[in-house]
């Protein structure tokens, strides 16, 4: 792999901000993004799978299911997370298959336990979420559902970021992720927002939002809600410094 560069005329204070960062990254990335989220959908598909027959059958059980189909999806989703910070990190010369391999390789191992929380965590809200929608009436539940989602996601959000750049334990990740939403508590929840409208949108037009969420997938949420945390990522941890010596002791750049 080609030894990572940092644009010259890429300095953070020249950087873009929101929504023309954004759109700065997908004319310049985008081919990459789909790339990354293509596979992690395709990594997804035994989770879909084994929410629907939850779902189908009536019978909660199965979402243990989700805890093995997490642990496969995983490391998939964390590749993505890897193609997007690149991406706002500003890094050039690097050759996407080669560097998506190495990024999976990497976090595979440290991404079985997330995976194995999280699966069946998203699994149960998205049942949960289902039998509401039965209610004749669901809105208290459905905002009960709501608020806990977006405090969980508003959290959670900084643990790929961080796992993919930084060579940490999971408890402190874990940590540093309270420690960064009672930091940047607007833009935490603002990114989570952005997060769960898109899935809300994909999920209660489905299956007339299949086209987008192909070309979208995990991609489009993560960068958008990454755009909004990479600044705090960076003043906090400095994560191009980071990054660069993770590389260097690992991955031979």
């Amino acid at each position: 792999m080609k030894t990572k560069e940092i644009s010259e005329n890429a300095t953070p204070q020249e950087r873009k901000k929101g929504i023309l960062r954004m759109f700065e990254l997908l004319d310049r990335d985008s081919g990459k993004f789909f790339k990354a989220g293509a596979l992690s959908l395709a990594a997804l598909l035994p989770f879909f799978i084994t929410v629907a027959f939850a779902l189908a059958t009536g019978a909660p059980g199965l979402l243990l299911g989700c805890i093995p189909t997490g642990m496969l999806a995983a490391p998939a989703v964390a590749a993505v997370a890897d193609t997007v910070m690149r991406s706002l990190r500003d890094e050039v010369g690097w050759w996407f298959w080669d560097t998506y391999k190495k990024a999976w390789k990497r976090n595979a191992r440290s991404t079985l336990l997330p995976g194995a929380v999280f699966g069946p965590v998203v699994g149960l809200y998205l049942y949960l979420l289902y039998f509401i929608s039965q209610l004749a009436d669901p809105t208290r539940e459905f905002w009960l559902l709501f608020v806990g989602l977006l405090v969980i996601t508003g959290v959670t959000q900084f643990y790929l970021p961080m796992l993919v750049c930084m060579e940490l334990p999971g408890r402190v990740l874990l940590r540093n992720c309270f420690v960064l939403f009672f930091c940047h508590p607007i833009k935490s929840l603002l990114a989570a927002l952005l997060q769960l409208i898109y899935y809300g949108v994909m999920l209660i037009w489905f299956p007339l939002t299949a086209v987008i969420l192909v070309l979208t997938s995990t991609w489009l949420p993560m960068l958008m809600a990454d755009v909004l945390l990479y600044p705090a990522l960076d003043q906090h941890f400095n994560l191009t410094a980071v990054y660069e010596k993770l590389q260097r002791d690992q991955w031979g750049g």
